[in-house]
């Protein structure tokens, strides 16, 4: 079975070891990126529930739970609203990033125990840091946003991880640069119980701008009348520009160069902020004056 060295997970606070998954299956490409996500998008949210709730160490020894348990580790249990969540450490962290067993069990009051899915332990979690204090619905659309967002970021974490699979799946990683290292990012912050959330943007645009996906684009300036923009500098202003940048100013605004600031954005922004009722006015009046995309990739 062939391998792909995938992005570093930690073993330890002190170092980060290649976590090494099989190669997708060629008839389920998504497979693997599957497992990783799911593996990663669990231990963020326990973790993140862990650290808001105060437990510094989940651990509970159990013969009879270590027993019933299919993961080496060391046994955990939380406490959660109608039975307990219990599972296995694979590593403890004293700085709070656990790893744990691919195994969880949910005991209820009765004493029986079930695999929950994804889906459950979610619900329980999100139930156990809330109850209700309005006797209307906010607090069930607050868990429904919280799952969704959670939900949305496994997705696109997958989708990264897919898309990583794609990419290096026959040609040997080469050492990172500076912009590798920034956009390798694939499984977002260890203490964030969405860390890949990005609720709002469609397909192509998910795509097309985010870094994990190796994005690579220009921005877009605007040229914005002195008398709608409000500035303030830590020292001297920086008016330094790209030279294709300045040359566009000049072209597009002639002699009334001196009126306007340029303004950079990144392109997705610039989109929406143009589509605006409340812009479209500034763009028939030319305070605001789109020079489309300039400058270099990055």
């Amino acid at each position: 079975m062939t391998h792909i060295e995938l992005p570093r997970l930690p073993q330890s606070d002190a170092e980060a070891r290649p976590v090494m998954l099989p190669s997708p299956h060629a008839t389920c490409p998504s497979y693997a990126s599957h497992l990783l996500a799911k593996e990663a998008s669990l231990r963020a949210l326990l973790n993140s529930y862990l650290r808001e709730t105060g437990c510094s160490d989940p651990r509970r020894p159990d013969p009879g739970l270590v027993a019933s348990l299919l993961d080496a580790g060391e046994p955990f249990c939380l406490t959660l609203p109608q039975g307990e969540l219990i599972g296995t450490l694979r590593y403890f962290s004293l700085s709070g990033q656990h790893r744990y067993g691919s195994a969880f069990y949910l005991r209820d009051e009765q004493g029986r125990v079930v695999p929950p899915d994804m889906q459950d332990i979610i619900q329980r979690l999100l139930e156990a840091l809330g109850s209700p204090t309005t006797a209307d619905n906010t607090h069930e659309l607050r868990l429904w946003d919280m799952r969704d967002k959670i939900n949305n970021s496994f997705t696109r974490m997958a989708a990264h991880l897919d898309d990583f699979h794609r990419r290096h799946a026959e040609a040997p990683l080469a050492a990172p640069d500076f912009i590798d290292a920034e956009q390798s990012l694939y499984l977002g912050h260890p203490f964030h119980p969405f860390p890949k959330c990005s609720q709002g943007a469609e397909r192509r645009t998910f795509e097309n701008f985010s870094p994990e996906r190796g994005a690579c684009f220009r921005l877009r300036y605007l040229a914005v009348h002195r008398t709608l923009m409000e500035e303030a500098w830590l020292g001297a202003p920086d008016t330094g520009l790209a030279e294709t940048v300045s040359v566009a100013a000049r072209q597009r605004l002639g002699g009334r160069r001196a009126d306007y600031a340029i303004l950079p954005m990144h392109p997705w922004q610039a989109g929406y902020l143009l589509t605006q009722a409340d812009i479209r006015p500034l763009l028939m009046e030319e305070l605001l004056v789109d020079l489309g995309l300039l400058g270099p990739l990055a």
